[in-house]
């Protein structure tokens, strides 16, 4: 097969319009890099590797305030605006997330890690086990946003503390992808040739006494050397169409099979937009992860909604956005309280055949821990 092409090396996603490079260079003032490395473990802590209905990762994809910016496993270069930006990793489901300071006319490190196999089976009926797999180390510059909304770390235990008339809600919300279902044709390869034309040689005969060889082998012989050359025959073709430009587009796709479980490559790595929060009449900024929101204490409506596909890649898509896509609350928030509800949203999505675009999209969403349930 074809080696030497890094297909999992860090590339620019060709969606997001995001300069990305091997190396950096100084970008100049108003400018920064956000230097990425990406890897991944060979399992989840705790999760059991192997059946192959559980949700399994796709190639990594980094987004830079919710925008595609850069895919693959290895190291790259992400040119950005200088500023507060927000750096999210998502892998066949929402993973870890972090505020950066990119400095102007320089640079900040980040590095993720994503697990080889996801399992998205809550404990206690609590999220934190699902975010517990995923890792992202900003290494300098971390900060984080302030206000009435705010991304919170995952890990951070601490009690909010909030201004008298206010009370703390907490959202935490997540998203895995299922599996693909697509196949992929690769091809015959030169093993399966040669086993089928095994398959289908008749066995030898014993020999007789006193027969010559030419007895002995009879048609056998004639047999067996149309069968060499149909194998042969049939090995040049497979070697034709292995080196051709989709023969490598296939090897392309195997070696991903291989690596990553996925069913096929498409050109284009599908993301998911941010949940849709409304709280009243008034869309609220959210992430998938935790969002932490100050409100006037009493009671609020507030309704959380899986969002439809990215326009970019999913305007064309058979869209199924039904009652079960989008939960609803009534709240009561008491003055210096905080609440927090957790829930996670299960989506499928299939690519089109030119992997430019999703040909289908369909997802529901479940509480896994809310008040009173």
């Amino acid at each position: 097969m074809p080696t030497g092409e890094r297909e999992y090396w860090l590339a620019a996603h060709p969606v997001g319009g995001f300069d990305v490079r091997e190396r950096g260079r100084n970008p100049g003032p108003g400018r920064g890099l956000i230097a990425v490395r990406s890897a991944y473990r060979s399992a989840a802590s705790g999760a059991v590797t192997g059946p192959q209905d559980r949700p399994r990762p796709y190639t990594p994809l980094v987004l830079i305030d919710g925008r595609p910016a850069a895919t693959g496993f290895g190291t790259g270069v992400i040119e950005v605006e200088s500023g507060l930006r927000l750096v999210q990793v998502q892998c066949g489901a929402s993973g870890a997330y972090a505020h950066v300071e990119v400095p102007s006319a320089g640079r900040v490190e980040v590095s993720s890690t994503v697990p080889r196999w996801l399992d998205h089976r809550t404990t206690g009926r609590r999220t934190s086990g699902f975010h517990g797999q995923f890792e992202i180390d900003p290494r300098s510059g971390e900060s984080e946003a302030s206000g009435p909304w705010r991304a919170v770390d995952p890990g951070d235990s601490r009690r909010p503390g909030s201004e008298p008339g206010t009370a703390v809600l907490r959202l935490d919300l997540a998203y895995v992808q299922r599996p693909s279902e697509e196949d992929v044709e690769f091809g015959v390869s030169v093993s399966e040739l040669a086993d089928r034309a095994r398959g289908e040689r008749r066995g030898p005969r014993g020999p007789k006494p006193f027969e010559t060889l030419g007895e002995q082998l009879g048609e056998d012989a004639r047999d067996l050397a149309e069968g060499q050359r149909r194998i042969w025959s049939e090995h040049r073709a497979a070697q034709k169409e292995i080196w051709s430009a989709s023969g490598k587009d296939k090897a392309r796709a195997m070696r991903g099979l291989d690596l990553l479980g996925e069913s096929r490559r498409p050109q284009v790595r599908p993301w998911v937009d941010p949940p849709r929060v409304t709280v009243g009449d008034s869309a609220v900024p959210a992430i998938w992860g935790v969002n932490e929101y100050r409100f006037a204490a009493g009671a609020h409506l507030i309704e959380v909604a899986v969002p439809p596909p990215p326009e970019p890649i999913g305007r064309g898509a058979e869209v199924s956005l039904g009652g079960d896509a989008r939960l609803l609350f009534e709240l009561e928030l008491p003055e210096g309280t905080m609440t927090t509800i957790e829930a996670i949203a299960e989506i499928a999505m299939t690519i089109d055949a030119a992997g430019t675009g999703l040909a289908s999209y369909a997802a529901t969403i479940g509480a896994v821990f809310a008040p009173g349930a």
